[in-house]
């Protein structure tokens, strides 16, 4: 009879697993997959077990910085950026909680092959009760990973290159990122080990729900707010680098290049007022230390938002060529100019000349 005890969290800690184990999870995996409905469960009232901890993401690499003068800045708020002020906590997280209802599934966030179950959620389980505060609750539901028939088909080989812990190494992330919480990213009650309706143990990550608007709305207020496409270009890039800039201060770099726009939310009063405007960056699922070139990633995030806000490919080549236009000059407070991204994300001069050529690739 197969040990029901084995299937309980942490299993959830796949890189602890021998092959035997590995085997044994990939085969229950496959069942819970043919039981789970990630769509149907609104409605449904989670106990929110003991809170999850994983294990710290370790660096393959030592880091090795490849500009004599990088500014290897590991401080939040810097004197690099100007910063907005941080965003006030949900009045739900100074409680503590042991249950949470689920609301409904965010729009093509729910279902087969992804690596996470994302759902608007409360803590105030009577449903009657209209103006409960919403939060966010994303549900590392393992079988529902893309990967799973691969693992089940050849478990020996390494489950991290496959995303099967990116529920783990998203703990660690918002673990280094505590400081960035009501700034950068978004405020975090917790993460917690629940049970699914059809027996499938999972881990639930319940953090803020931030108050965003589309990237239309942002292109109209920078239209509004500038008198030209060339003053508005540089607004967004300097808010978008300060954002990584603080997430690299943390030790954390994105792995996910695929989802650069759609992974960073702008706050309702963003560019509404005359003070800074920085976006909330979101899903750490994978990510790694700071490494040689993972600085890197920054850039390539500001030329896919600037075409998301429908910049034309003339003014985002403009910025981007003028990273290796000037270089040597002096920094000022709030100001990013060209030659000090190169120098604060590690970029060596030979890479951001290539980088007009590379830019038209990136999506």
């Amino acid at each position: 009879m197969e040990d029901s005890s084995f299937f309980k969290l942490p299993f959830f800690n796949t890189r602890n697993l021998d092959l035997d184990s590995k085997r044994r999870l990939a085969a229950q995996l496959k069942k819970w997959r043919a039981l789970a409905r990630p769509d149907e469960l609104a409605a449904t009232v989670l106990q929110l077990g003991p809170r999850y901890r994983s294990q710290d993401v370790t660096a393959r690499h030592e880091f090795e910085p490849r500009r004599e003068d990088f500014v290897n800045c590991r401080e939040y708020p810097c004197a690099h950026f100007a910063w907005p002020p941080t965003r006030a906590a949900p009045a739900s997280f100074a409680t503590a909680h042991d249950a949470l209802r689920i609301i409904e599934p965010l729009p093509f966030q729910t279902g087969l092959d992804l690596n996470s179950q994302v759902y608007t959620a409360s803590f105030e389980l009577d449903t009657d009760v209209t103006q409960a505060e919403k939060v966010i609750v994303k549900i590392y539901q393992m079988s529902m990973y893309q990967a799973v028939p691969d693992v089940e088909e050849d478990p020996a080989q390494p489950w991290e290159l496959w995303g099967m812990t990116s529920g783990m190494d998203e703990e660690w992330a918002y673990r280094q990122m505590q400081t960035l919480q009501g700034g950068i990213v978004p405020h975090v009650y917790g993460f917690f080990q629940v049970t699914l309706p059809h027996g499938e143990p999972s881990v639930a990550f319940i953090m803020e729900k931030i108050d965003s608007v589309s990237y239309y709305t942002i292109r109209q207020r920078l239209r509004s707010r500038y008198d030209t496409d060339e003053d508005a270009v540089k607004a967004v890039p300097t808010a978008i680098l300060a954002a990584d800039h603080a997430v690299h201060s943390c030790d954390v770099a994105t792995q996910d290049d695929r989802a650069l726009a759609r992974n960073l939310l702008w706050h309702r009063d963003c560019f509404t007022g005359t003070g800074p405007s920085l976006p909330v960056l979101i899903d750490y699922g994978f990510v790694s230390r700071i490494r040689s070139s993972s600085q890197t990633v920054a850039i390539q995030r500001v030329v896919v938002v600037l075409r998301a806000l429908g910049f034309s490919e003339a003014l985002i080549k403009a910025w981007v060529k003028s990273l290796s236009a000037t270089p040597n000059v002096e920094n000022a407070a709030g100001a990013v100019n060209d030659s000090w991204v190169l120098q604060l994300f590690d970029i060596p001069d030979d890479d951001a000349e290539e980088y007009p050529n590379k830019a038209r690739f990136w999506t």
